[in-house]
């Protein structure tokens, strides 16, 4: 690809489908919706950018209330008509990859509806259960949530369970700007502080949380591919979630460098938290043998600043 405005579009396109893959969701309420949420204003407009390339007009609605997890003020970006889901059908789909089950239903919906399939009923077990490993003691409550007496009822969507927590890595897939979508989604850069007898140290820390295994493997493909050593946690979600999920960190000052000069072309939201941790990380490869806790506590400051709002 040649020309520099396509290809500028596509890297968009790719982008847009990570960070669908981390914050967008898929619904059937008589007809399809898709909706994107999002709690920093400069993105509503880079999507909207990258939406009206494609040739989409947005809706967005502005929250009266933060969510009670993030209290953040939030704008929900939506996708009700034919005319505004079809082209995001054909543009993003084949970049996204942890709900591309989801997407491919409302493609059939709209190429012609199979009447024995029940799609809102059935986009609720995909949305659920898809890429999903369910903690065994609340499959009871999301069979409550599904209101139904199996999780089997589909034979096209799998049920995972415990064992299926091992992630295998695609060799050939090496995407950082779905990597930087889902990163501006749902990842985190951070200075990790610990204080021993023996000294002070900031670590610098890229991470991503998820709960999609499909979304876990593409982005350990990337770290993988690129040669950028990580470790995984599996594990209980939250108190009050269905799920497992995986942790994703990538700790170190040598690994870190090389994972933010990666995204950083390819990031938008975080980009000035990837780019602080990025100097932090070259400062202290000039100087390894610098301990500058002054430093190291004015970064970690900046960074949680930076994740709160503010620049």
């Amino acid at each position: 690809m040649d020309n520099p405005q396509e290809t500028e579009q596509l890297n968009n396109i790719k982008w847009l489908a990570g960070f669908f893959d981390a914050e967008g969701s898929v619904s059937f309420n008589y007809k399809p919706n898709i909706d994107i949420v999002n709690t920093c204003a400069r993105t509503i407009f880079h999507i909207k950018f990258i939406m009206d390339s494609i040739g989409v007009s947005i809706g967005i609605n502005e929250r009266e209330k933060p969510s009670k997890s993030s209290k953040k003020k939030r704008w929900d970006i939506f996708l009700r008509h034919e005319k505004q889901i079809t082209p995001f059908l054909i543009h993003v789909k084949k970049f996204v990859y942890g709900k591309q089950r989801q997407l491919d239903l409302i493609e059939e919906w709209y190429n012609g509806k199979n009447e024995t399939i029940d799609y809102a009923d059935k986009i609720k077990f995909l949305n659920q259960l898809n890429n999903i490993i369910v903690i065994p003691g609340k499959k009871e409550k999301v069979k409550e949530k599904l209101k139904t007496d199996t999780l089997f009822k589909y034979n096209d969507i799998q049920v995972l369970n415990e064992d299926d927590g091992l992630i295998i890595t695609y060799n050939n897939f090496n995407d950082n700007y779905y990597a930087a979508g889902l990163i501006d989604g749902d990842g985190c850069f951070n200075l990790h502080f610990r204080n021993t007898k023996t000294n002070v140290r900031y670590t610098p820390q890229v991470m991503l949380i998820n709960t999609n295994k499909e979304i876990i493997k593409r982005y350990n493909s990337f770290l993988k591919h690129n040669n950028i050593g990580y470790h995984v946690s599996f594990r209980t979600a939250g108190k009050t979630t269905n799920r497992r999920r995986w942790d994703i960190v990538v700790s170190g000052v040598r690994r870190c460098e090389k994972l933010c000069s990666l995204l950083m072309p390819a990031l938008y939201t975080k980009k000035e938290q990837c780019n602080l941790l990025l100097q932090y990380c070259k400062f202290r490869l000039l100087n390894e043998k610098s301990r500058n806790n002054e430093i190291g506590l004015e970064c970690k400051k900046a960074l949680e600043g930076m994740r709160k709002g503010y620049y």
